[in-house]
């Protein structure tokens, strides 16, 4: 099994042209996502209010996704110059104020180690807020084979074409070892879901995990 370490980490900067623009004006905005690059980094704003999309005009390259969702393409700040460098797999970016933004990144640990010591050499301040170390969420050959073989027979179907006895029959299997496989096979299916959408931010996945 593969470990790896999820974790946020606090960068220390002052030179995001969105988050100046947010925080200076008081837009509350329901998340913030970033994907930084070296010269520019597009943000993705989900406005809590319609009206406040009229006060952050000043973006110029600013794009309307729907009546509360922003597309924003800014000059790369500090933060984003580096972490368009390091080897992380970035969950989330969301600024907790407009001096500072929070990071949930997947990586191996001297991926993780590695990334902090390129922060810190490119002159930022940098600190690791929590971290949890877990197996990867991939599924058993098992867990596969019976998921698909339920979702084929139409298990999973409104008017459900299959019961749980005959997906198990076909398998060979009893219904309640079939029930247990197929629980803990769409567990790791909405896991890797949550995860891949930035949907759990909040270490929800490592906690809820069986």
């Amino acid at each position: 099994m593969v470990k790896l370490i999820k974790a946020k980490i606090k960068i220390y900067r002052n030179d995001c042209e969105v988050s100046n623009e947010i925080y200076k004006k008081g837009i509350k905005f329901k998340y913030l996502k970033v994907k930084p690059g070296q010269e520019e980094s597009i943000h993705l704003i989900k406005l809590e209010n319609i009206s406040d999309k009229n006060d952050i005009k000043g973006l110029k390259k600013l794009y309307q996704i729907d009546n509360n969702t922003l597309l924003a393409i800014t000059k790369s700040c500090s933060a984003c110059k580096v972490m368009s460098l390091v080897n992380l797999l970035i969950l989330s970016a969301i600024p907790s104020d407009n001096n500072s933004i929070v990071y949930t990144v997947l990586a191996k640990n001297d991926q993780l180690n590695d990334a902090i010591k390129k922060i810190k050499n490119n002159g930022l301040k940098v600190e690791i807020l929590n971290k949890i170390e877990y197996e990867n969420i991939d599924l058993s050959e098992k867990q596969i084979k019976a998921v698909i073989t339920a979702y084929k027979m139409g298990y999973f179907c409104k008017d459900r074409k299959a019961t749980l006895t005959q997906v198990a029959q076909s398998l060979n299997v009893k219904p309640s070892s079939l029930e247990d496989v197929l629980r803990r096979g769409l567990e790791k299916i909405l896991s890797n879901y949550f995860l891949d959408q930035g949907l759990m931010d909040e270490f929800d996945i490592e906690s809820n995990l069986c």
